[in-house]
């Protein structure tokens, strides 16, 4: 038999290796393909033979590609379940795929030489806030509003308008959430829609793609890669930074590992994406605190711009700022958001962005100001401010403690002092 030259299918995370054999061709595939810090290169293979509907699978298993001795435990058992011809034997085509994997994998991108370009200025997709092409980091307490935020640019940008319907730049958007279900991004989704519908002359609007998450990102870069082609996604949103990594993200091993995952995926259709993140408890306690995503400083670095987002309660509104804390490619300026709660919709619209100094310092001044015009009991001041009972209990004693309110008789608190003529 003439020397076989075997082909050679790449894609993030994936190979397959086809053997051309006749009369029925082998394939070995490679997918989940993971290089570790100890040296493996683990991925799960699975070697089939035949064309189309007449293929038939002989082995399917996770393997480590380095393994000398994993590799012939696979070819042995292939030689008993398929023989192939005696000048190709299966130890020859397992090791030589497995060499074309590990060849491939250490190469990365290719030398370019830089070009001049026309295109010097900032390429944004939405302008002054989420980077073409580039990963963008938006991270603040839990329940602030991140996600609500994230499906009302979604939606902005699967449907290629601004908040005030004009049109704007138009990507196909995938939300991965590691935290909501299908049925409530659908009904977040839906009232974001119907907001939009009514406050502009426009109507169908498209909601974006979805994917529930249970794995890891660095899992599923193979599978998201095939969506992201069949798709055609052009802005990625990961909601959130934490389940996605799903191991300790204040290790820099893993923070890295995900966001090489990240442009691994974007780099399929050039597509921008934007990560939800948190921050630490201890960041949410200090007033004032110039707050951090939660992990690793390379959240930081490896994003090329982040904002942190600040929320305060108005009545049945929500406030949400988004502060910039870096950018490696121009100035930000502070981003301001309101949604407005209804039954049947969520209105939004463009406010002036504010450094609320924390959310618990915010519902401290809500509650100073309601007691400003008398006394209030506790139901009415959970009810005005929309916080938990428990909650605006827990602030009342705090501020009952610095002197500033009184709780006048069971259940009833006014202001103290001074505080009465402010």
């Amino acid at each position: 038999m003439e020397a076989l030259t075997p082909q050679v299918t790449a894609a993030p995370g994936s190979y397959i290796i086809t053997w051309p054999l006749e009369p029925e061709p082998v394939q070995f595939g490679a997918k989940r393909v993971h290089q570790h810090t100890d040296g493996r290169l683990t991925g799960v293979v699975s070697i089939s033979v035949g064309r189309n509907s007449h293929e038939v699978a002989l082995a399917h298993s996770q393997l480590n590609l380095a393994s000398s001795q994993s590799r012939r435990g696979i070819a042995k058992a292939l030689e008993e379940r398929y023989p192939l011809p005696d000048d190709l034997p299966w130890d020859q085509v397992v090791e030589t795929s497995c060499r074309l994997i590990m060849e491939r994998e250490d190469q990365g991108e290719p030398v370019v030489e830089l070009e001049r370009t026309q295109a010097t200025e900032v390429q944004y997709l939405i302008p002054g806030l989420i980077l073409d092409r580039m990963p963008t980091v938006i991270y603040g307490p839990g329940a602030n509003g991140k996600s609500l935020l994230a499906l009302l640019l979604a939606l902005l940008v699967h449907n290629g308008i601004d908040l005030d319907a004009e049109d704007a730049p138009h990507r196909n958007v995938l939300v991965l959430d590691y935290e909501a279900d299908v049925d409530e991004a659908a009904r977040r989704a839906t009232l974001l829609a119907a907001g939009i519908e009514r406050s502009a002359p426009i109507t169908g609007l498209r909601l974006p793609l979805f994917r529930r998450c249970l794995r890891p990102l660095v899992s599923e870069v193979t599978e998201l890669a095939a969506v992201m082609l069949d798709y055609r996604i052009g802005f990625v949103i990961v909601d959130s930074f934490g389940p996605a990594v799903a191991a300790d993200v204040t290790l820099a091993e893993q923070t890295l590992a995900y966001f090489a995952a990240l442009r691994q995926l974007c780099s399929v259709t050039g597509a921008a994406s934007l990560t939800l993140s948190h921050v630490t408890k201890q960041d949410r306690r200090e007033p004032g605190a110039h707050r951090l995503p939660y992990g690793s400083v390379y959240v930081e670095n490896s994003a090329r711009a982040m904002f942190e987002l600040r929320r305060e309660n108005i009545q049945n509104r929500m406030r949400i700022s988004l502060l910039p804390r870096k950018c490696n490619v121009a100035e930000l300026e502070p981003r301001g958001f309101e949604f407005a709660f209804g039954t049947e919709a969520i209105l939004t619209r463009a406010v002036k962005a504010e450094d609320v100094p924390t959310e618990e310092t915010a519902l401290r001044d809500q509650i100073l100001d309601l007691l400003a015009s008398g006394p209030q009991d506790l139901e009415t001041i959970t009810r005005q401010t929309q916080a938990v009972a428990s909650t605006v209990r827990w602030h009342l004693y705090a501020l009952k403690q610095r002197g500033l309110v009184a709780n006048t008789s069971r259940g009833w608190w006014e202001l103290v002092g001074e505080n009465e003529l402010q």
